[in-house]
């Protein structure tokens, strides 16, 4: 009698076959597309690469023990970058890729490719960041981030922790007027990315310019 099994392993493996090519096909044309829209972003003039930028400074070190500021120095590569206003607010952003410990808690990831954001503060603040609590449980806003910086609490109000909370707005950094973040991606970035990263800091840039003994408004 026939066996008719090792036809249908056959079609089987020949339906994963055909699935992995499709699947494979449709990610090299998501990323063509993307690519094609960030080739062609005239919306905000492009700059080099190279930087300087803020992540690579020695950061200080904002609170005894802490490590979570200071740069492994692995690597981490802008792949694009431009130059634009928000929120009246001058910024710098665009694509990167990382493979850095040190970016752990702010994104969560140790390897990833993304977004980033820097924005420039009118005035220098004190260093301080919000970033993600490993092992993080709970839904208050101690339970999940990590506060750093002598200052921090008093500048990072009920509206700047609801909006952590929600996921407005991205764990960041300030250093100096520097403020930046990290914001990891599961598909290629595309300038909605970029200029939705910018916003979403300078939000966080707003809250933290605004005095913490006036009212505070959420962003819209």
């Amino acid at each position: 009698m026939f066996d008719e099994t090792p036809h249908i392993w056959l079609a089987v493996a020949a339906a994963v076959a055909v699935a992995a090519a499709v699947a494979s096909a449709w990610t090299w044309l998501r990323a063509r597309r993307a690519r094609r829209e960030i080739e062609a972003w005239t919306d905000w003039q492009r700059v080099g690469t190279d930087g300087p930028w803020p992540w690579e400074k020695s950061l200080p070190a904002m609170a005894p023990g802490n490590v979570d500021l200071v740069p492994d120095h692995g690597p981490i590569t802008v792949l694009s970058a431009w130059s634009g206003w928000v929120d009246g607010l001058p910024v710098r952003a665009g694509e990167l890729s990382w493979s850095s410990t040190s970016l752990v808690r702010m994104t969560g990831k140790a390897d990833g490719a993304g977004v980033f954001a820097c924005v420039s503060l009118p005035r220098p603040l004190p260093p301080m960041a919000v970033h993600l609590r490993g092992q993080a449980a709970g839904k208050e806003f101690q339970d999940r981030f990590t506060v750093l910086g002598a200052e921090a609490p008093e500048r990072i109000g009920q509206v700047l922790r609801i909006v952590h909370i929600d996921g407005t707005v991205p764990t960041w950094t300030l250093l100096d007027n520097e403020l930046f973040a990290f914001v990891p991606l599961r598909e290629p970035a595309r300038p909605r990315h970029i200029r939705d990263a910018a916003q979403r800091l300078a939000w966080v840039a707003q809250l933290l310019l605004t005095e913490p003994n006036k009212p505070q408004g959420r962003p819209t």
